[in-house]
């Protein structure tokens, strides 16, 4: 960057003095890049931070992940030599430990909040914003740096996630921070990253995967790229020592898991879980069983519900601006272009025939298409400039997108948890409650790994047993149909219902989306329900036993 520079002058034999000479069109131009991206920070922090402790959790995956953050808090406690119970919360059973041990660091900053595990998700997503302006102007200038920062901090599609408790934007995140690792080096002649800069993005690639294992089609997309392009000119021994390479950093996070995984489990405090049989396993078994096991082995095909969600939640505007900037790398290719249309066209054609049809699968290719929609802008604007000037149509295109996709963010200030509501009502009726969901569970945990929320059970008797116990209300949500969930909805008294969800007309439900369900459907709400069970018709005697409510066991 150029700098002002003092010189000396000497005129008529005498000598002048020092000053410093005009700033540089250069270095005003930078000024005012990094002013704006400042700005657009500020926009993007707004609408990730505001209100967000008032939100609450209303995904199931939301509160698995937060009861998983309370067990790495507690092994962060007694790594440092602290105070810890490792019977708090649970062992991690999503193949997410990365995501987990975020949230935990996020505990021991702030205690256990429903609000952490939503800050983990915002500050990821902002520190994203300005990852991707500074890698836009890397690779294409400043005009596009703005631009694509802009267009990211007021996605609505981010936004969702920046202000959920689940894994995307922190892996988002490291997938961008590993990608720009790989790509900043490579000018426009196509020179590969050094070996030590190499390894440094593999293992943040892998650190990204250890959060989020959906991510492995991203990786493999850029693990893919580089080879093909890096083998061919480098001859055998070089693309072997690359090879070499990219398997030892992209191996080394998700190694050290399996290593950590296996001494706790040694010690008798297992960090690892099967969601499932509810018993000790290692990383690498979940892993397996995410990708391949279980439902993953299921093959759909759903092509056009991701456009759907992409214009929902982001504008037709933004979505037109995709096409046009695939367009120029369809007719002007480059390298980087390439790249970045590759890390969106690829995700999206794979996650079509995906066994979960969920918008979550195209969140880490989001800073790519606001990318990839920036340039497009520009060179459009560079193409064919009204009067002559290409800033007559870029600022105020940009500013246009900019506002309708702040209003539309903003929408998500408004959210708030039907849960978190039935929860407070729980604790102020007893504290203690049957429930259908492990949303429950994380609001009504107790101290140790203990809870006062456990599963609806499946027989009537164990019910009676329950009630008899003290459990005299249920919490139930729409997706739980079991014969005894029915019972007491057929039977209890409905004390209260709220929105699982409730906040302003997105034109989809975030919770339905997450079950596959296209906008705009007319599906059933989903409400929260608390009912009393006291007075149910349950068999009065019998040999059952109450349940005893274990965080570690899922719901």
């Amino acid at each position: 960057m150029p700098e002002a520079t003092c010189r000396l002058t000497y005129s008529g034999g005498n000598f002048g003095h020092n000053r410093m000479s005009r700033p540089s069109p250069s270095l005003r131009q930078s000024s005012l890049t990094v002013a704006l991206v400042a700005a657009v920070g500020i926009l993007a922090a707004l609408l990730r931070f505001a209100h967000l402790t008032q939100r609450g959790l209303f995904l199931w995956d939301e509160a698995k992940f937060a009861i998983e953050g309370i067990r790495m808090e507690e092994a962060i406690r007694a790594a440092l030599g602290l105070h810890a119970s490792l019977a708090r919360g649970k062992p991690v059973g999503s193949a997410k430990p990365g995501h987990a041990l975020l949230i935990g660091i996020g505990y021991v900053i702030a205690g256990v909040h429903d609000y952490v595990p939503l800050m983990v998700s915002a500050v990821s997503s902002l520190a994203a914003c300005l990852l991707l302006a500074a890698l836009g102007w890397r690779l294409f200038g400043r005009q596009v740096a703005i631009v694509a920062g802009a267009l990211l901090a007021v996605s609505e599609y981010d936004a969702l996630y920046a202000r959920s408790g689940l894994s995307e934007s922190d892996a988002a995140l490291l997938f961008l921070l590993g990608t720009a690792l790989w790509l900043w080096p490579w000018p426009s002649a196509g020179r590969p990253a050094s070996d030590i800069r190499l390894a440094a993005a593999a293992a943040v690639l892998g650190a990204a995967f250890s959060v989020n294992y959906r991510l492995i089609v991203y990786v493999a997309v850029v693990v893919a790229l580089d080879l093909s392009w890096s083998l061919p000119k480098e001859g055998h021994v070089p693309g072997l020592r690359r090879v070499l390479l990219w398997t030892a950093g992209l191996a080394l996070i998700p190694a050290l898991w399996l290593a950590v995984g296996g001494l706790a489990a040694a010690h008798g405090t297992p960090i690892f879980f099967n969601e499932i049989t509810a018993r000790p396993a290692s990383y690498a078994a979940e892993v397996v069983y995410q990708l391949h096991q279980g439902k993953q082995s299921v093959v759909r095909f759903a092509p056009l519900i991701y456009a759907a969600w992409y214009v929902n939640r982001d504008g037709l505007g933004a979505a037109l601006l995709l096409v046009v900037g695939l367009f120029w790398t369809l007719i002007r290719p480059s390298f980087h272009r390439r790249v970045l249309a590759a890390l969106i066209v690829v995700p999206y054609a794979v996650y079509t025939f995906a066994p979960f049809i969920v918008p979550r699968n195209l969140v880490a290719a989001l800073p790519f298409a606001a990318l990839v929609a920036a340039e497009g802008l520009v060179r459009t604007a560079r193409w064919r400039p009204p009067a002559g000037r290409p800033l007559l149509a870029i600022v105020p295109v940009t500013l246009a997108l900019t506002i309708i996709g702040a209003s539309m963010s903003w929408r998500l200030t408004e959210e708030r948890s039907g849960f978190a509501a039935a929860a407070a009502a729980v604790n102020s009726r007893g504290g203690r409650a049957l429930t259908s969901s492990e949303v429950m569970a994380f609001y009504l945990r107790r101290p140790g790994g203990s809870c006062a929320s456990p599963a609806v059970p499946p027989r009537l008797d164990v019910l009676a047993a329950d009630i008899r116990a003290g459990y005299r209300l249920a919490v139930l949500e729409r997706h739980h149909n079991s014969p005894v969930t029915n019972f007491i909805r057929s039977k209890g008294r409905l004390i209260a219902s709220w929105p699982t969800f409730a906040g302003p007309n997105l034109g989809e439900s975030p919770v339905s989306s997450e079950n596959g369900t296209w906008p705009n459907s007319h599906e059933p709400p989903e409400i929260v329900y608390l009912f009393d069970i006291s007075r149910l018709p349950v068999p009065s005697q019998g040999h059952a036993w109450p349940q005893r409510c274990v965080l570690r066991v899922p719901i």
